[in-house]
């Protein structure tokens, strides 16, 4: 019980630097379509650095078969946005309210995203308190960026403050059902299947909106100080990724799986 209470507590933490994200970009009035393109270029460098570095390899280290699912995350919001959804149009800043497929894809592949935030963290419980705690940190180094990420697009989008910060709130409570699901069901090892393949699915939408929405809308734009800011959102995630490594020597996700340890083999054979 008191290591759930705990758990609860440090997920909590976790979803309101989401909202601190949407916070700060909802608390300034009026965003200047440049200021507003800015973000959307750190959003794709962000989103393409955490999707191609993270997620992609850490699905792929659980099944190389994952790389389907990519696929699936891929075409996914591909088939939203040119079949399911109305009046968007692609890549134009002067329709805002109706690129509803953007919005679709950067939400759909978040929310997956903080989702097994929420599991990373509640599995690292299950193993071990310190180690529960150690993937804390290494998920709380991009949950500002992950809310700064989805209200800005969001806003840049269809221009609503309330929707900007609701999109934060929603990555927040995503986080927090994840480690629900894990302290539910109570067993991690049925679910390791289950998270490569969402983490693949996330990659493919990432790729997507990364690389063929945000970044033709950045590049579209007379700013060419925009692509500084791509690079600057890939070095953002960089720098949160780096940080995390030599602080604990190793990846956030590759915490110990509930395996036996290896038997010592003797000096005289079996």
């Amino acid at each position: 019980m008191d290591n759930n209470f705990y758990l609860i507590l440090l997920v909590l933490i976790t979803s309101a630097a989401n909202i601190l994200g949407g916070v700060l970009i909802t608390l300034k009035k009026n965003w200047t379509r440049t200021a507003l393109n800015g973000f959307m270029a750190l959003g794709a460098g962000f989103l393409l650095a955490i999707s191609i570095t993270e997620l992609l390899p850490e699905s792929l280290a659980e099944s190389a078969s994952n790389v389907y699912y990519v696929l699936a995350g891929f075409i996914t919001v591909y088939l939203f946005q040119h079949l399911f959804s109305r009046h968007f149009h692609f890549g134009e800043e002067t329709h805002h309210g109706h690129d509803h497929g953007s919005r679709f894809g950067v939400m759909l592949g978040m929310l997956t995203h903080t989702f097994f935030d929420g599991v990373a963290i509640a599995s690292g419980f299950e193993v071990d308190v310190s180690v529960g705690a150690l993937v804390f940190f290494a998920v709380l180094l991009h949950k500002i960026p992950d809310g700064v990420t989805i209200a800005s697009i969001t806003l840049a989008r269809n221009g609503s403050r309330k929707m900007a910060l609701l999109s934060s709130v929603y990555l927040g409570l995503s986080t927090l059902a994840g480690a629900l699901t894990v302290i539910l069901l109570g067993e991690l090892a049925h679910m390791e299947g289950l998270i490569g393949i969402a983490l693949g699915f996330s990659a493919g939408v990432f790729i997507y909106v990364g690389a063929t929405d945000l970044l033709p809308v950045v590049n579209a734009t007379e700013e060419r100080k925009n692509s500084l800011f791509v690079i600057l959102g890939i070095l953002v995630y960089l720098a949160g990724a780096y940080t995390f490594h030599e602080a604990l020597g190793g990846h956030e996700h590759e915490a110990p799986k509930h395996e036996a340890p290896m038997q010592q083999e003797s000096p005289h054979g079996h």
